[in-house]
Protein backbone atom coordinates (compact mmCIF):
# COMPACT_ATOMS: atom_id res chain seq x y z
CA UNK A 1 0.00 0.00 0.00
CA UNK A 2 2.73 2.69 0.78
CA UNK A 3 4.58 1.68 -2.07
CA UNK A 4 2.00 2.41 -4.23
CA UNK A 5 1.05 5.65 -2.19
CA UNK A 6 4.31 7.31 -2.70
CA UNK A 7 4.10 7.67 -6.34
CA UNK A 8 0.44 8.71 -6.45
CA UNK A 9 1.54 11.76 -3.91
CA UNK A 10 4.72 12.31 -6.23
CA UNK A 11 2.55 12.74 -9.33
CA UNK A 12 0.08 14.85 -7.45
CA UNK A 13 2.17 17.07 -6.35
CA UNK A 14 4.17 17.29 -9.36
CA UNK A 15 0.44 18.38 -11.31
CA UNK A 16 -0.13 21.10 -9.01
CA UNK A 17 3.22 22.72 -9.23
CA UNK A 18 3.12 22.61 -12.89
CA UNK A 19 -0.33 24.45 -13.19
CA UNK A 20 -0.05 26.47 -10.46
CA UNK A 21 0.99 29.66 -12.06
CA UNK A 22 0.08 29.08 -16.18
CA UNK A 23 -2.29 31.67 -16.51
CA UNK A 24 -1.22 35.15 -17.88
CA UNK A 25 -2.11 38.06 -16.84
CA UNK A 26 -3.34 40.70 -19.38
CA UNK A 27 -1.68 44.20 -19.73
CA UNK A 28 -4.71 46.28 -21.32
CA UNK A 29 -7.55 46.43 -19.07
CA UNK A 30 -9.65 48.19 -21.01
CA UNK A 31 -10.15 47.46 -25.27
CA UNK A 32 -9.67 50.71 -26.01
CA UNK A 33 -6.22 50.37 -24.77
CA UNK A 34 -5.46 47.43 -27.05
CA UNK A 35 -3.31 48.63 -30.09
CA UNK A 36 -4.76 47.83 -33.75
CA UNK A 37 -2.34 45.54 -35.80
CA UNK A 38 -4.00 45.99 -39.69
CA UNK A 39 -7.13 46.82 -41.21
CA UNK A 40 -9.89 45.47 -43.05
CA UNK A 41 -12.25 46.35 -45.50
CA UNK A 42 -15.46 46.38 -44.77
CA UNK A 43 -18.07 44.02 -46.59
CA UNK A 44 -21.31 45.44 -47.96
CA UNK A 45 -24.76 44.00 -47.46
CA UNK A 46 -27.38 44.04 -50.16
CA UNK A 47 -30.92 46.07 -48.77
CA UNK A 48 -33.98 44.27 -47.57
CA UNK A 49 -36.06 42.59 -50.26
CA UNK A 50 -38.85 45.34 -50.55
CA UNK A 51 -41.78 44.67 -53.04
CA UNK A 52 -42.09 47.48 -55.99
CA UNK A 53 -45.34 49.45 -55.22
CA UNK A 54 -48.36 49.09 -57.12
CA UNK A 55 -49.87 51.63 -58.50
CA UNK A 56 -49.35 55.40 -57.54
CA UNK A 57 -50.17 55.70 -54.27
CA UNK A 58 -49.00 57.53 -51.51
CA UNK A 59 -47.42 55.85 -48.10
CA UNK A 60 -49.88 54.10 -45.64
CA UNK A 61 -49.26 55.72 -42.18
CA UNK A 62 -48.84 52.38 -39.94
CA UNK A 63 -50.52 52.91 -36.56
CA UNK A 64 -48.95 50.79 -33.71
Amino acid sequence: MKTMLKPIIFSLTLLMFSCGNSEKKEQNSSTAEIPVSREMMAELTSPPNVPTPIGRRKAKKTYR
